[in-house]
């Protein structure tokens, strides 16, 4: 269940920001290592995880969001 899952990320230390897709991928914004917290609440909750894997953002790409940013806020 969507909302059970949702709780249980919320309540995960290190859990910044949750963004679901249309297929039902989750994508996890942290501030921490968090797989085996997620591992450990998934298995209490009887959640199975397909796949998980940690996504680092280069500089070039943290570079073209701060610019996006600041260009979407400045033709607002």
């Amino acid at each position: 269940d969507r909302e059970q899952i949702v709780y249980m990320l919320k309540n995960i230390d290190g859990v910044e920001k949750i963004k679901i897709s249309k297929n039902g991928q989750y994508t996890l914004i942290i501030t921490e290592d968090i797989r085996e917290k997620l591992f450990h609440e998934c298995v209490k909750n009887n959640i199975t995880i397909l796949t998980m894997y940690i996504k680092q953002l280069t500089l070039e790409e943290i570079f073209l969001q701060l610019t996006n940013n600041e260009r979407n806020e400045t033709n607002v």
